[in-house]
């Protein structure tokens, strides 16, 4: 049977797998209701912005990443040895700030075929240093080292002060050059802690203040330390790029900012993308988000056709969903990018925030999936949990059970009838799927994902012996 099917201003669709419940435009095309959130209006500039964030952020990532290749075949290689080894490699050399405590080793990753590794550095000096071990061997393998294709080196001191200026700031020299000691990841010193030489330290303050990043360099290398704990839950990998034409870095990037911002996919104003990665090979990419919800709202571009070809956005390999720890931490940083987190204010009619992964277990709750009618109609039921368990494992990963509530001569808690229950074989696989369905369209309806013990969800199991459908 078909259901109707809502518009939406999503870019051409990717190819549909089989006619379901869940909504698609006219194209085909799965409708995403998104957290459609606004800024206060009263946020500084764009390009003001973007100085800030880099200035908070230290060195960009472009320009503190290196390319390894010619990785050794004939030896284990992963994450943690090729780190380790980088880290020793650099020691030996002389290479490390010796001014800076702690690894120089940020992340690391490498290809599948693993052939060739990405090295993400402290610094912008050490990454630059680390030019010199290019021919050091593993494993009797001569590395090559070398700057990635879309390198982009930190903006200079004179650089990040046209910026200012061209955004209609004044008297803010000194937190510009604080900015740029920052960005470039050098050691800072002087009369005042945190500034360059020659700079007052009561002026600096008082820019450092108008600029939101009160604290000198302690709070930048905070709001660093905090996206570096953040990344794995804002990165996502694209796949399936288009092949007739190399995709860059920049055009990877555009497209995503583009579609965010038409299918209001956004928390706030401004670019939602940090970094975007291109293969050498043109095949995938990956693109970090400025914010954990907005790493969550950009899977709703999946399916989107880029340069003729339909491409895949899901969570890497690597993806870590962030913990009560790491809420807690990032509680008020604007990282988080949840409702009243900075810059963010409130939700658009009609939307719910993103599922509560405070409380998560392995069995997903989702709400606005059943009407009356429905409830009261066997084949229907059916057909929706058949619809819920496909999906559920087509994208997300195995799916042990799933339950409809209704009403009947039993004793089911009301707050539970017409919720659909997805019990997962993980509570990982849960928290994807829960934020992965969690404001899309059903028939029409916006869902709403939470979690459900697991205790409970046994029990009501027991009442719905004849409403389950295992996987």
């Amino acid at each position: 049977r078909s259901r109707s099917r809502d518009g939406s201003p999503a870019p051409p669709p990717r190819k549909p797998r089989k006619v379901s419940n869940w909504d698609k435009d006219a194209s085909g095309n799965e409708v995403n209701a998104g957290q459609i959130l606004t800024g206060d209006g009263t946020q500084a500039p764009h390009i003001l912005n973007a100085l800030v964030h880099q200035a908070a952020s230290g060195s960009t990532t472009k320009a503190r990443r290196i390319h390894v290749g010619n990785l050794p075949s004939n030896g284990p290689i992963d994450n943690e040895t090729l780190g380790t080894f980088f880290e020793q490699a650099m020691e030996q050399a002389g290479f490390k700030n010796p001014d800076t405590e702690g690894p120089c080793v940020k992340d690391v990753w490498i290809s599948g075929e693993k052939k060739f590794a990405f090295i993400e550095m402290r610094t912008f000096e050490e990454a630059e240093r680390s030019m010199g071990l290019d021919g050091v061997t593993l494993y009797g393998n001569p590395l090559r080292i070398a700057r990635p294709h879309d390198y982009v080196p930190p903006p200079s001191q004179e650089q990040l002060q046209s910026a200012l200026l061209a955004a209609g700031t004044t008297g803010s020299a000194a937190a510009v050059q604080v900015a740029a000691a920052v960005a470039m990841g050098k050691p800072l010193g002087g009369q005042v802690p945190g500034a360059p030489v020659g700079v007052n330290k009561q002026i600096a303050d008082a820019a450092m203040g108008a600029l939101g990043l009160g604290g000198m360099q302690s709070s930048a290398a905070q709001t660093q330390a905090m996206m570096q704990a953040s990344r794995k839950a804002r990165r996502v990998h694209v796949g399936n790029l288009p092949s007739a034409v190399l995709v860059t870095a920049q055009q990877l990037h555009e497209f995503v900012t583009q579609g965010m911002t038409q299918m209001a996919l956004t928390v706030k104003p401004g670019d939602p993308v940090q970094d975007t990665f291109v293969s050498p090979d043109g095949k995938f990419g990956f693109v970090e988000l400025r914010t954990i919800q907005e790493a969550t709202n950009i899977i709703a571009l999946s399916g989107c056709e880029f340069g003729g070809k339909a491409i895949r956005i899901s969570r890497p390999t690597d993806y870590m969903p962030p913990t009560l720890e790491l809420i807690q931490k990032l509680e008020g940083s604007g990282i988080l990018g949840f409702p009243g987190d900075a810059g963010v204010t409130a939700l658009a009619p009609g939307m719910a925030a993103g599922p509560d992964l405070t409380n998560a277990t392995s069995v997903v709750v989702l709400k606005n999936m059943m009407t009356e009618a429905e409830m009261g109609d066997d084949q229907e039921c059916k057909e929706i949990m058949d619809d819920t368990r496909d999906k559920c494992v087509e994208e997300y990963g195995a799916v042990l059970s799933v339950l409809a509530a209704r009403p009947g001569p039993h004793e089911c808690p009301k707050e539970h009838i017409g919720n659909v229950f997805v019990q997962f074989g993980d509570k990982e696989t849960a928290i994807k799927a829960a934020e992965g369905l969690h404001n899309l369209k059903f028939d029409g309806r916006v869902v709403e994902a939470s979690f459900i013990d697991t205790l409970a969800y046994a029990g009501l199991q027991k009442h719905f012996p004849d409403q389950l459908v295992t996987g």
